[in-house]
């Protein structure tokens, strides 16, 4: 391990633990509106991987090193589905599969649909975040409609930490008040309700479905946040709020009323020293609290929500939010396996968690729709949160992606949240 390898941050430290109980594996994919065949898809991977400088990565202590491997490269296959093989249940299996070290972090696929084609990776969330990704999927892209304005540039590591783009010194938040700020939160979060703990034999998996929304339902939301001075993102968190009311199953108990919700942050777009097109993992996390009485209220479930939202971008949370994360650190040192996932269910009761991108404005939008269709996200639920959903803008297209821990939500009980969300959305309007 060379010293210039760059230390894991928090986020990932942690990740890799989540790793001991379940793989924490994230997945993204393009619908395209024309076909390729497999030799132009593989060959375009590889030289993806080759100009921008992606192979194996290997861990050792804190520190993680990526090599360029030829041989890695040459063997990375394009996995073809088969038409019988939906993309939905393809990318369930995908989440579930353990990486083995010294591997290329991506598993490329491939699928026939509809006159089109999707193409699309797994990935190892430790080792990348959501926008890397979307770089090296731009990149597969660009070799194969537009050659000549390929990256050749290599996508390198950042030379720096977590603490020197986003500690405190470089966004601005205050260490004393940070600690004071994340304690009220954990007293909050006592507060909560928890949801029910699965029975100790059962099977640790996770599923993925995906929806759309209806046509129209972009420009309706982003109008009805405008009139309300909040963000489409509060609006998806209210909906969510109200959806996992009804199908979340949560120990009953008088003293806990609250519920609370998890939101994955970009750090990239945050306050700090930017670390630009860096390949990593840069991300915070903020946690939204609702009553029982907001619930019932529209008006004041979505002006609490969006005067948390403003107080988190405020006071700097997601840029320190890792600090929350040590805590999880800590416990692992001395807690077995199903200790930990408890710790977890109990200290951070998550009723569930959302990951919200805008495409618009980006490279996707340049090319959508006579080129790109459709983008699809795939997120993780960690060892304590019942589900994540995964809210994608591309044009005026919504595609809202489910994953759910199945020993907690079945697949019937997944349909009927992915369809209230969306209906709960349509009322907020």
């Amino acid at each position: 391990m060379t010293p210039s390898a760059p230390r894991l941050n928090v986020f990932q430290r942690v990740i890799r633990q989540w790793e001991r109980l379940h793989p924490y594996n994230a997945a993204q994919a393009m619908r395209l509106a024309r076909r390729f065949d497999l030799a132009e898809i593989s060959a375009a991977w590889r030289s993806t991987l080759i100009d921008l400088g992606l192979g194996p990565i290997r861990f050792e202590g804190d520190r993680v090193l990526y090599e360029l491997s030829p041989l890695a490269v040459a063997a990375s296959e394009i996995t073809v589905l088969d038409e019988e093989d939906c993309l939905e249940a393809f990318l369930s299996r995908q989440l579930n599969l353990a990486w083995n070290d010294d591997t290329l972090p991506f598993r490329p696929f491939t699928r026939v649909e509809n006159g089109g084609q999707a193409i699309g990776v797994v990935y190892r969330h430790c080792a990348s975040d959501s926008y890397s990704i979307r770089l090296i999927l731009r990149e597969w892209l660009t070799r194969l409609v537009d050659p000549a304005r390929a990256r050749k540039v290599p996508l390198l590591p950042a030379r720096r930490g977590y603490w020197h783009h986003y500690g405190a010194i470089a966004s601005g938040w205050s260490m004393i008040g940070t600690l004071l700020k994340l304690t009220n939160a954990s007293v909050r979060m006592r507060r909560c309700k928890r949801v029910v703990p699965p029975p100790k034999d059962a099977v640790v998996d996770v599923r993925f479905r995906e929806y759309r929304a209806p046509d129209g339902l972009n420009d309706a939301l982003r109008q009805a946040a405008r009139r309300r001075g909040a963000k489409v993102n509060d609006l998806f968190l209210a909906a969510l709020f109200r959806t996992t009311a009804q199908y979340v199953p949560l120990e009953p108990t008088k003293r806990r009323r609250d519920t609370v919700i998890g939101t994955i942050v970009d750090l990239r777009g945050q306050i700090g020293r930017s670390p630009g097109d860096a390949f990593g993992l840069f991300l915070g996390f903020t946690s939204t609290f609702a009553r029982p009485s907001m619930l019932r209220d529209t008006d004041r479930l979505i002006a609490g929500i969006s005067g948390q939202s403003t107080r988190h971008r405020e006071q700097f949370i997601p840029q320190a939010s890792q600090i929350a994360l040590t805590t999880g650190l800590l416990a692992a040192l001395c807690l077995e396996d199903q200790e930990l996932q408890e710790f977890y269910r109990r200290r951070f009761p998550l009723v569930g968690g959302i990951s919200n991108v805008m495409l618009n404005g980006t490279w996707a939008s340049d090319l959508h729709p006579h080129v790109l269709t459709e983008y699809v996200r795939v997120s993780p639920t960690g060892p304590f949160m019942p589900l994540v959903v995964t809210p994608t803008t591309l044009g005026n297209r919504l595609h809202i992606g489910v994953t759910t821990r199945t020993a907690t939500i079945d697949t019937a009980t997944a349909n009927n949240i992915a369809n209230s969300f969306i209906s709960n959305l349509q009322q907020l309007v």
